[in-house]
């Protein structure tokens, strides 16, 4: 994510919507699951093969990435003062997030 193109402020309150986000999602998977037997693996597979708890799942991630890749945006801009050290980890940072959500999109269509 570039600051120079988005203001601090936005960063900010996406990155707090984000956190709430993952807190209702996680909240919801505990209930989903603990309502269900656990010990019994095909019970679970069936929970994990509902095309709504894979969206959810996917949600989760997609938004757990967004969550992570703000903060370590903000920590990389605040500590790190070298220009190009800081642009080819913002760009490390980035691919790490786009092989993550690919990994579980692909993870979450083959379940």
């Amino acid at each position: 994510m570039n600051f120079h193109m988005t203001s601090e402020k936005t960063l900010w309150v996406l990155q707090r919507a984000s956190a709430v986000l993952n807190l209702v999602i996680i909240i919801y998977i505990f209930f989903s699951l603990n309502a269900s037997n656990l010990q019994d693996f095909s019970l679970t597979l069936i929970w994990l093969e509902q095309n709504f708890n894979k969206f959810i799942l996917f949600i989760l991630f997609f938004s757990l990435g967004l969550h992570a890749s703000l903060g370590i945006s903000v920590i990389i801009h605040d500590y790190i003062h070298e220009n190009k050290i800081k642009n080819i980890m913002l760009l490390g940072k980035n691919l790490f997030i786009i092989l993550f959500w690919g990994f579980v999109g692909i993870s979450l269509y083959f379940i």
